[in-house]
């Protein structure tokens, strides 16, 4: 719910530490559940 109520959303990873920190996923709740590259998306329902 407090994901979904965002204005915008950047979701940094993949993994953490040494294998994060890349923008893979960017914008609006919307934009992201239609992102393949997203893991946060999946949730966005």
């Amino acid at each position: 719910e407090v994901l979904k109520s965002c204005d915008y959303i950047i979701e940094l990873g993949p993994e953490g530490g040494d294998k994060g920190g890349e923008i893979i996923a960017k914008g609006i709740p919307e934009q992201l559940k239609d992102n393949p590259n997203s893991r946060t998306g999946g949730y966005l329902i």
